[in-house]
């Protein structure tokens, strides 16, 4: 059976198709570029490398929720890439395509709802996407990771599954740093955070006195941040110097360790990051992306300090004496988050990648590829 993977959100994507891998042909459907006019990588490329997973990059528009000087571009190039979809699904000829939701994944399942090829969406949030949204009314079933996320597919077949989460969060590797002295692991997710790289940048210095820093910076030659970053380290006194560990990009095995080992994780909050978070019962300091869809972050990070395993604050309340100041105290009081972890494991659903792959298996089989009624040329 040939299956092709697509989504905004490639964490889930990747724990499921490394179930798959070894079973079924599979192809990715993404973006090879982070950004537009940056030959920054996404994360979803660079593992598909290094896995030899079959990659096919496409261009399309994305959904803007703002009008802003993307927006009519945007606009146009959105049918550009589903005509680009659809050449290649009928080259490919797929049984089925999962999709996890995001602008490429909308594209990708108008192509094969033209084509009838059966679509298998899976949503991460609380609520949904508005992609995630669109998305299903083209699809045969919709995998949840939130009861509360069903009342946004009304008429659809919708299936309880729970979020994948990455094996090698559980299954890791020893990354060979030094626990001598607490580790904080600061992240802005695969593509970094500019506003976060940016405090950091001006409390660095004090971090490592007390504490081993491990981040995340991101490789988005916009802002230069990793240049600007590694500069500081080499700024730094030659007795702390080594406690400063920067990189653009953590393979999920060393993401693993650092959720494990960390005192505590300083992070966005998007909904695959909250899921790892909670699985594992990392102590966390959550700065929610203030612009996504819906304040999707901003529930996130409360209902994470629900569980009582962290604390968040708004971006719009950063600054570098808060932030310093609040892993500090989290640090000292790190003996009140841990006693909730029992809380984060009703959370927790380990099967979540097989129940997704169940549906996946179940219109892929009944597939008939739905090339019988369509044109040989678009």
């Amino acid at each position: 059976m040939k299956i092709v993977i697509t989504g905004g959100h490639f964490s889930p994507a990747y724990a499921v198709l490394k179930k798959f891998i070894k079973d079924e042909e599979i192809l990715v459907i993404g973006r090879k570029y982070a950004f537009e006019g940056d030959k920054s990588e996404t994360l979803e490329y660079k593992l598909c490398k290094k896995e030899n997973i079959p990659f096919i990059s496409i261009k399309t528009g994305r959904l803007q929720r703002s009008i802003t000087r993307h927006t009519i571009p945007s606009i146009f190039r959105f049918p550009n890439g589903i005509y680009e979809v659809v050449k290649v699904l009928k080259r490919e000829r797929p049984n089925v395509v999962l999709t996890f939701g995001g602008y490429i994944g909308l594209a990708v399942a108008v192509g094969a709802f033209i084509l009838k090829i059966p679509v298998v969406l899976h949503e991460q949030t609380q609520k949904a996407g508005l992609s995630s949204r669109l998305i299903s009314k083209f699809a045969k079933v919709v995998c949840i990771s939130y009861k509360s996320s069903e009342r946004f597919f009304k008429g659809k077949k919708v299936v309880f599954t729970g979020n994948p989460i990455r094996e090698e969060i559980f299954d890791y590797k020893d990354m060979n740093i030094s626990t001598a002295n607490p580790i904080i692991y600061i992240t802005g997710g695969s593509t970094g955070s500019h506003i976060i790289n940016e405090i950091v940048f001006q409390i660095v210095e004090k971090l490592v006195e007390n504490y081993t820093v491990v981040h995340q910076v991101g490789n988005a030659s916009q802002y230069n941040d990793f240049e600007k970053l590694s500069e500081k380290k080499k700024s730094l006194d030659n007795k702390f110097r080594g406690r400063y560990i920067i990189k653009d990009f953590f393979e999920p095995y060393e993401v693993g360790w650092l959720l494990h080992n960390a005192s505590l994780t300083v992070s966005r909050s998007g909904a695959n990051t909250i899921n790892e978070l909670l699985a594992v019962g990392a102590v966390s300091l959550l700065i929610p992306l203030p612009h996504g869809q819906a304040n999707e972050q901003l529930d996130n990070a409360m209902l994470f300090k629900e569980v009582g395993l962290g604390e968040y604050i708004e971006q719009k309340d950063l600054n570098p004496n808060i932030l310093h100041r609040a892993i500090s105290d989290m640090i000292d009081n790190k003996g009140n988050y841990i006693k909730n972890r029992k809380k984060a494991e009703e959370f927790m659903h380990k099967s979540a990648s097989e129940k997704i792959i169940e549906q996946v298996l179940l219109y892929g089989r009944s597939s008939r590829q739905g090339f019988s009624n369509t044109k040989d040329s678009i």
